[in-house]
């Protein structure tokens, strides 16, 4: 039997848990030991590297600065004394070092795309991934993204279609206790507190309907917490919108609503939507970059109109009014869930992807 391939996952940290900490956690417990033999390689040290190892994960610690070069030398020197088959990376940092250091140490290199850089970066930043994207493009043998939307970002970039695996994120089906329906209807949504998950724009949409009966509840942390708590001050919705803080019992908040909401600007995949509809809960959500290939209008969920507060309004008072439509939603959505985004899935078409590019 031949021997498992060395894969190294490099990862650059991030300020607050997310989609990219999900997608590694999940796939480290589920690929085959005897297929890839994985280690998280993290400049830095951070909460996903110290879980990892709490579980009995491979984990290496680089020392560096995300803006200082001598990183490719001392990764790439890491990766030829360590034997690795493949580097991967995950995150728009982590793909950066991961291309340059693969090519250093003759490594093949993959890339995980989990987001639009337009989103994640603006300005100066924006600009300068772009550059380095273009210029090293053909150090990498391989991308993976997690949905069609981000093939297409990826091919303008000039990213060639063969060298572009689309993979559907898989999602753990979470046992959630059911919730009776009230009179007053909970929405609930999951995600950081930045500019692109659109809370802003729901907290408008809650001042044109804020005379029915209901409430919102956000569960994240983020750089924007201070931003959208004046905007609920201001507008009076204290009795309204709840910023929960950012949890790990993501079952203990689902049990807690009646409907998931995501007013978001751009989407990579939306982890949590998938998980709303293997709850069991009616989902709403924006046309907003991955999101419309999870959820189908009026079959498994709603899709607004359009990103404005006014089409998220919309949205939300349709499903507040109709309970009929709330159940039909939801048992579709479930179906759909377990059909599509299975984590055995997911993993296996990983592990394939992984294998071919691996030396």
């Amino acid at each position: 039997m031949s021997k498992p391939k060395k894969v190294a996952i490099l990862y650059a940290g991030a300020k607050h848990w997310g989609g990219v900490e999900t997608y590694l956690e999940q796939l480290f417990v589920g690929v085959d030991p005897t297929k890839l033999d994985l280690t998280l390689v993290s400049i830095g040290e951070w909460e996903l590297g110290e879980r990892l190892v709490a579980s009995g994960f491979k984990t290496q610690v680089i020392a560096g600065n995300w803006y200082n070069l001598t990183l490719v030398n001392k990764l790439a020197k890491y990766f030829k004394t360590d034997n690795y088959d493949l580097v991967t990376g995950q995150g728009l940092v982590a793909n950066f070092y991961g291309r340059l250091s693969a090519h250093k140490a003759q490594l093949p290199n993959l890339i995980t795309i989990h987001s639009d850089y337009k989103f994640d970066y603006q300005g100066f930043k924006a600009g300068l991934y772009h550059l380095t994207f273009k210029l090293f493009e053909s150090y990498t043998a391989k991308y993976v993204v997690v949905s069609n939307f981000l093939k297409k970002e990826a091919m303008k970039l000039g990213v060639s279609d063969g060298k572009i695996s689309v993979i559907y994120n898989g999602v753990k089906e979470l046992s959630v206790e059911p919730k009776k329906r009230e009179s007053t209807i909970i929405f609930g949504s999951l995600g950081r507190l930045h500019y692109k998950k659109g809370y802003q724009l729901l907290i408008q949409a809650v001042t044109m309907i804020r005379e029915l009966d209901f409430e919102v509840h956000i569960w994240g942390e983020g750089d924007d917490r201070v931003q959208l708590e004046n905007q609920i001050q201001q507008n009076k919705l204290e009795s309204k919108i709840y910023l929960e803080g950012f949890t790990k019992d993501i079952p203990s908040a689902l049990s807690k609503i009646d409907i998931y909401i995501q007013p978001s600007l751009e989407e990579g995949f939306g982890i949590t939507v998938v998980e709303g509809m293997y709850a069991g809960k009616p989902v709403i959500v924006t046309p907003a970059g991955s999101l419309p290939e999870l959820v189908t209008d009026g079959k498994t969920g709603l899709i607004a109109n359009d990103v404005s507060p006014e089409s998220i309004a919309t949205a939300m008072k349709a499903l507040i009014e109709s309970p009929e439509l709330c159940n039909k939603l939801a048992l579709a959505g479930h179906i759909e869930a377990k059909k599509r985004f299975g984590v055995d899935t997911w993993i296996a078409e990983i592990e394939r992807v992984y294998l071919e590019t691996a030396r």
